[in-house]
């Protein structure tokens, strides 16, 4: 039987959700998969498991190989994998990896899997704040890079400026097996701040918004399968986790404009080629107005509950596209 290790980047949750859905997927077809993530990122994921009545198996993994702005902000600490880690990857018949390059180091047999990788990402941000070590970490991913035969982009959410691009499938989004418990009932007065996972990004938007008829609410979008309704807007924090379920549940997303950072603020660009999309920058000062403004766009609003058949695809069909391309 085929085992497919699942190696997921550790900054935020998306990755690692993204291939949850995948293993089980995979698993469906009779194969074998671990899902390699860190301790925080499977705290997130047990409980959605729980909730479809499905198991997958997690290995725990911490920082080996060039990441994102959590690793970044945590120094930059990079971790030799433990042999337990290299020798179940090496083992494996495939990888399939959101985002990090490391583990081809020691498993070629490898599918690089997203939207981006974190080695363009910071060809675009910039290295300043990397140490003399960590800057030769980057040039062995890159040349490691160069042997990554087989490369799946989600095609409506490329990174502008990546250098796999020439070489890569593109794909769709993503419909995960929990959108089938998003509420139907939208709530008019609701709106939930989505500030993600990663604790890089912390919203003063309830307090700017004031007393208003609008309730407020602090909540991921991983939360809408335990809602008995969903808001009318979500507000937040513009990572592809996010922008994926607003899309899904066929809720309008506000993205707020705080960080420069090169992957947020292409999902922005992308989303507005595909809808009519309002960004907020984070001191606008007459939140409320514009949120009741919005309410009533009808236009737009349809716009964003038609789209999501057209841009989306089961894990399934997006399983078969790798095992076709690798296996």
């Amino acid at each position: 039987m085929k085992h497919i290790g699942l190696v997921a980047s550790i900054n935020g949750l998306g990755h690692a959700r993204r291939l949850m859905y995948l293993a089980l997927s995979f698993q469906d077809m009779g194969i074998l998969t671990t899902v390699f993530a860190t301790q925080k990122q499977i705290k997130f994921l047990l409980p959605e498991l729980d909730s479809l009545g499905k198991k997958v198996d997690f290995e725990e993994i911490s920082n080996y190989g060039i990441d994102g702005p959590v690793w970044l902000n945590n120094g930059c600490l990079i971790e030799s994998p433990p042999k337990q880690i290299i020798d179940l990857i090496r083992r494996y018949d495939l990888i399939v990896s959101d985002n990090v390059i490391w583990p081809i180091e020691f498993n070629q047999k490898f599918v690089l899997f997203g939207h981006f990788n974190w080695l363009d990402y910071w060809s675009i941000k910039g290295q300043s704040k990397f140490s003399l070590d960590t800057l030769n970490i980057y040039i062995k991913e890159k040349n490691l890079l160069n042997g990554v035969k087989y490369c799946l982009q989600f095609k409506d959410f490329k990174l502008k400026g990546d250098l796999m691009t020439k070489n890569s499938i593109g794909i769709k989004l993503l419909k995960y097996g929990s959108d089938v418990f998003f509420p139907l009932k939208i709530n008019a007065n609701s709106v939930w701040i989505a500030q993600g996972t990663t604790q890089l990004y912390s919203s003063n938007i309830p307090n700017q918004i004031g007393k208003s008829s609008l309730n407020i609410f602090q909540k991921e979008t991983f939360n809408l399968i335990n809602s008995q309704n969903k808001p009318s807007i979500v507000i937040g924090r513009p990572g592809l986790g996010t922008i994926r379920d607003c899309l899904a549940a066929g809720i309008l997303f506000i993205p707020i404009e705080e960080e420069q950072d090169p992957e947020l603020e292409s999902n922005i660009d992308n989303l507005k080629n595909l809808l009519p999309v309002l960004t907020l920058p984070v001191n606008q000062s007459n939140f409320y107005e514009i949120l009741q403004k919005i309410n009533s766009d009808k236009l737009s609003l349809e716009a964003w509950s038609n789209i999501w058949p057209d841009i989306s695809q089961s894990c399934a069909d997006s399983c078969e596209q790798i095992l076709n391309l690798a296996l």
